[in-house]
């Protein structure tokens, strides 16, 4: 089990250059082994930016909620002493919530993706 803390970076035109594209991610993970050099991972994190974007010249405050599951299946190998290699793949169930408000009108919209 490992706590992380990391900076998430969202690319997507509609944010990258506005102050909701970036955040502090936080994230609790684990590791079991299921059979030799085989490990069963699971990732749960959490990042929620705010910040203002101008669209057509009004400001709009926007709070973005982001938490992504992850579940991803690895092999591990030992190559050298203190260098391991590892190969996987899984998936991701992520929630996404965004508030925004300007001119006095509020909106909320969430998803599971």
């Amino acid at each position: 089990m490992a706590a992380k803390l990391d900076y998430l970076k969202f690319t997507a035109d509609e944010v990258k250059n506005s102050d909701v594209d970036t955040g502090l991610y936080v994230g609790l993970e684990g590791y079991g082994e299921i059979a030799p050099n085989l490990y069963l991972c699971m990732e749960v994190g959490y990042v929620k930016p705010d910040g203002k974007v101008n669209i057509l010249g009004v400001d709009i405050d926007t709070e973005v909620t982001f938490v992504p599951i992850e579940l991803n299946l690895k092999y591990a190998i030992q190559a050298a002493p203190n260098f391991i290699i590892d190969l996987g793949a899984g998936v991701s169930y992520n929630y996404v919530k965004e508030k925004a408000s300007a001119l006095g009108v509020s909106a909320s919209l969430d998803d599971w993706l």
